[in-house]
C-alpha cells in the first residue's frame, strides 16, 4: 500500500514540477522579483507531494526521488519546447489565443532547470545502493 501511495505522490509531484519548469520560462512582464514569486510558488507545490512521496517508499530511496525530479524536469523542457515552436510558427498563429503579454524568459528558465536538474541528479546519486567492487580475478593459464 505505502508503494502504491508513493508511485501516486511521485507522479503528482513530477507533473507540478513540469509546470515549474514551464512556468519558469515565460516571462512576467513586472519583473524579475515577480519571476522568482512564481518559481517558488510552483516549487513549493511541487515540493509537497514529491516529499510526501519520498516519505512514503519503502527503505527511503532517495533516487527515486531524484529519478522523479530528472523526469519532471525532462517532461518540462519537452512542454517549453512544444510551445515555443507553436509560437514561432506562422502557420499556427491563427489558431492560438492572444497572448501580447507572454514572452520568453530564456535566462530565468534555464537557469531553474539546471537547478532542478542538479538537485534531482545529486538525490539520484546519493541514493543509489553502493555495490562493492570485486578485485579481478587472476587469469591462471591451463596447462
Amino acid at each position: 500500500m505505502r508503494r502504491a501511495l508513493s508511485i501516486i505522490f511521485f507522479i503528482l509531484g513530477g507533473w507540478v514540477l513540469a509546470s515549474e519548469i514551464l512556468t519558469a520560462f515565460m516571462d512576467v512582464q513586472p519583473g524579475l522579483r515577480d519571476s522568482v514569486i512564481f518559481i517558488g510558488l510552483f516549487g513549493a507545490l511541487a515540493a509537497v507531494p514529491l516529499l510526501l512521496g519520498a516519505w512514503a517508499t519503502p527503505g527511503r530511496r532517495w533516487n527515486e526521488l531524484g529519478l522523479t525530479i530528472l523526469l519532471g524536469a525532462g517532461f518540462g523542457l519537452i512542454a517549453v519546447v512544444t510551445i515555443g515552436a507553436m509560437m514561432v510558427d506562422p502557420g499556427a498563429k491563427p489558431y492560438l489565443p492572444s497572448m501580447r503579454g507572454l514572452s520568453f524568459a530564456p535566462v530565468v528558465g534555464i537557469a531553474n532547470l539546471l537547478f532542478v536538474c542538479a538537485l534531482g541528479i545529486m538525490l539520484y546519486r546519493t541514493g543509489r545502493p553502493k555495490t562493492a567492487q570485486e578485485p579481478a580475478q587472476a587469469v591462471s593459464p591451463s596447462a
